[in-house]
């Protein structure tokens, strides 16, 4: 996998570029970007979406690099090459999965046409984006929204916890309302320490706006991240 300064992808990559799947994905293994996969003849460009951190390098592989694509955990995407090395894909929707995986097919075995030579680049720092949200199940996400939207209000995240445990999409929830009601706890401890009312007044109304987000996003059906907190998981 090579990787190459990101004005060489931007400027004179994409003059060549025959298809592109570009909602916005995070790709983890090889940096924390949001970005797109690019075809070009016979190879496959990674190109970031924002010019700015130093980690947001374009890389291009050949398609003849890759041993196997196939989809992971409920909204991932691997792609696992010759040399043992994957690259891992998240936020990915089932629709772009399978487009990246056909393209990589149709693009195996072509031959690369003549690409300018490489100039030098200074890498700069980047805009986070917003995260995409996770493919979710529709009849799933209809049947418990309302155990989904219980998770956001405190102590009530044990109702859809033991009342849809069968439920991808109240799990999902459930773990966002279960680590903003730890940090709830934290921030009451916190409270305890003289002269940081500010503050905790600050992380409350946050962890308030948070919670809003999520009661819209599960209220809409969605199972979207929230900022900061939605990577981690405490509930699979």
């Amino acid at each position: 996998m090579e990787q190459l300064p990101l004005t060489f992808v931007q400027s004179t990559v994409e003059q060549y570029i025959q298809e592109c799947f570009n909602p916005a994905f995070n790709i983890s293994k090889i940096n924390s970007s949001n970005g797109r996969l690019a075809f070009t003849t016979g190879k496959v460009y990674w190109l970031p979406d924002s010019p700015m951190a130093i980690i947001d390098q374009g890389w291009v592989i050949n398609v003849s690099e890759i041993e196997s694509c196939s989809k992971y955990g409920l909204a991932g995407f691997v792609i696992k090459l010759t040399s043992g090395k994957e690259l891992r894909f998240t936020n990915v929707s089932g629709k772009m999965r399978d487009g990246i995986t056909a393209a990589i097919e149709a693009h195996r075995g072509d031959v690369e046409p003549a690409e300018p030579a490489e100039p030098a680049a200074e890498p700069q720092a980047a805009p986070a984006t917003e995260a995409a949200p996770v493919e979710v199940d529709s009849a799933d996400a209809s049947a418990n929204k309302v155990m989904a939207i219980l998770a956001y209000f405190g102590i009530l995240v044990l109702v859809p916890l033991f009342a849809a445990k069968d439920s991808k999409f109240a799990r999902f929830h459930a773990n966002q309302g279960l680590i903003l009601l730890i940090c709830e706890v934290v921030i009451f401890f916190i409270g305890r320490i003289p002269g940081i009312d500010l503050l905790v007044w600050l992380l409350n109304i946050a962890i308030a706006v948070f919670a809003i987000i999520g009661i819209i996003n599960a209220a809409k059906g969605e199972a979207k991240e929230l900022p900061f907190i939605g990577k981690f998981r405490i509930i699979s």
